[in-house]
C-alpha cells in the first residue's frame, strides 16, 4: 500500500486515528513540516513534534489559542494535509 499526501480540504482521517500531518508552517521546529497526529472527538487536531532544545516530545492541539506566542495560535496547529501510517508488517 503506497500511502498519499491528503489535503484535509479534500479528505479527514478517521477520528482518533493517529497519522502523519504536515504544515509548512511548522517547518520551523521541523525542517519537513511533519508531525504525528490525530483528529479529536470534537473536530479539533492534536500533534505532537520532537523538541530539540527541551530533549521531548511537545503537544499541541488545535484549540489553544495564545495570540503571544506565534507557536501557540489555533490557526497554526491546524495541518494542511495528511497521509496514513503504514502498518509495520512482520513475518
Amino acid at each position: 500500500m503506497k500511502s498519499a499526501w491528503t489535503s484535509v480540504t479534500e479528505k479527514l482521517p478517521e477520528e482518533g486515528f493517529e497519522v502523519l500531518l504536515f504544515n509548512e508552517k511548522w517547518k520551523n521546529e521541523n525542517p519537513k513540516g511533519i508531525r504525528i497526529g490525530y483528529l479529536d472527538g470534537v473536530g479539533g487536531w492534536v500533534s505532537a513534534y520532537w523538541c530539540n532544545y527541551h530533549d521531548d516530545y511537545h503537544t499541541r492541539t488545535s484549540d489553544e489559542d495564545d495570540k503571544s506566542f506565534t507557536d501557540f495560535k489555533a490557526e497554526n496547529q491546524i495541518p494542511t494535509h495528511w497521509m496514513e501510517i503504514e502498518p509495520c508488517i512482520t513475518k
